[in-house]
This record gives C-alpha cells, structure tokens and sequence, in this order.
C-alpha cells in the first residue's frame, strides 16, 4: 500500500474553439429558467473555456440533480452531471471558511472536453464539491468484495448500488436492499486503485482500507467505467 499523494488521477483535457464554445454559451437576453431541484446555489466567478476575454465572469452556480447551471444576465451554460469526468483541482485542505479558493471540473461536450474554473469562498466551494460527488457517484452500480472482523464476502454474482456523502460511503445490495456496508470516511486509512497480475494495466477498481473497532477491514470497488473510476478517487482524496 502507499500513501494517498502518492496517486494522481489526472486525465488530459484537449481544448475546443472559441466560435464553438460562444455557439453554445450565447442566449437570447430574457430570464434564465433555473432548475426545480436545486442542491447547491451560490455566486462565484467563473472561466468559461475558450470566450474571447480570460477575465472571470460573476455568475450565479446551481447543481441539481442531473446539471451544473452556470447563469449571469447574458449568458448560460448548463453542464450534465453525466459529462463531468474529472476534479482537476479542489479546495486546498486546511484552508478557512472565508478564504477564496478555486475548484476545476473537467467535462465532455459535443465529442471535446473542456474546463470551467470556478472561483469563491471555501466553503462555498467544498459545499459544490460535495453536491457533485454526491449526484455524480450516487447509485453507481458496483460489485464488491468485503473483508472484516473475518466476514469475507465475495460475491460476483451480486451487485450493489454505491452512495456517497461528506461523511460516509454507503454500498447497498440491488437483490436486498436491507444489506449494506456503510464505511465512514473519518475510518479510511488507506486507498488505492488496483492493477491487473503483472501490474501493468489499471482495473475498474480500488481497494480501501478502513479501520473499525480497532479491527482493520479491506474492501475492492469494482467501478463500472474509467469515469466513475476517477471520479470515486477524487472523492475520496478530496
């Protein structure tokens, strides 16, 4: 095992034109309609991709549950919590409430990706943070292996449907939804994403190793796809 700084989960993000972007941030100047089921809502200055000025823009961010809404009086850019595959930086540990911070999300648009920086308090921003792990991983279908207090389980057949909030990970059985695995995050010791036999090629898992009732318990991931793969990193370094 290794420490957690020890694994980067960076994904190289390309680049689209300016006329594309301004296509689809430009609309018709009459009231944004916000989404119903609002999570988070905030202001902060925001770097849209590719526009024709760098200087951030002051922008109200809301996330529901399946989009981040970017709006001012001029302009609106809804992002599909499907389409975020990466944190590219998040709020500094450490930091104070009060202090500005910056959090990068990296998305897929029309076959490009792009970056939107979004820049604001920090708790401001840890709150964002967390309503989009908490949309984008929740009900992950996952398979699991689970090793604790020597109660092994390792079922291929069985799936499960993984939860995640500020505090805690929850993976709940698709067959019976009365067995969980709840594993508090304050209890990780140690994470990391798994290879294949010759150690060459990344699985669609991580192994976590937690601690409870002095009893030390590992539990594998298995993750549906490399987004979910990167995006369950992030949380959890986050």
């Amino acid at each position: 095992l290794y420490p957690l700084e020890c694994f980067d989960w960076r994904i190289p993000v390309s680049k689209r034109s300016a006329k594309r972007c301004q296509s689809l941030l430009r609309q018709p100047s009459f009231p944004v309609v916000m989404p119903s089921r609002v999570v988070c809502d905030f202001e902060a200055d925001v770097t849209l991709p590719e526009m024709d000025s760098t200087d951030p823009r002051t922008m109200r961010i809301l996330v529901d549950t399946e989009n981040i809404v970017l709006a001012d009086d001029e302009l609106k850019q809804s992002i599909g919590i499907e389409d975020v595959f990466d944190v590219v930086r998040d709020v500094s540990s450490g930091v104070e409430p009060s202090e500005s911070e910056v959090v990068s999300i990296a998305f897929r648009t029309g076959g490009a990706t792009d970056v939107v920086s979004i820049a604001s308090r920090a708790d401001n921003l840890v709150q964002f943070q967390g309503a989009l792990y908490q949309q984008a991983l929740g009900d992950t279908p996952c398979g699991l292996e689970h090793d604790g207090n020597g109660d092994r389980r390792e079922l291929p057949g069985e799936r499960f449907r993984l939860s995640v909030t500020a505090s805690k990970l929850r993976f709940v059985s698709e067959a019976d939804d009365t067995a969980r695995i709840t594993i508090s995050r304050e209890a990780i010791l140690e994470f990391r994403a798994l290879s294949d036999g010759n150690g060459y090629e990344q699985r669609l898992a991580v192994l976590l190793i937690s601690e409870r009732n002095d009893e030390l318990r590992k539990t594998v991931v298995q993750l549906p796809s490399p987004r979910h793969l990167n995006l369950f990193g992030r949380y959890l370094k986050s």
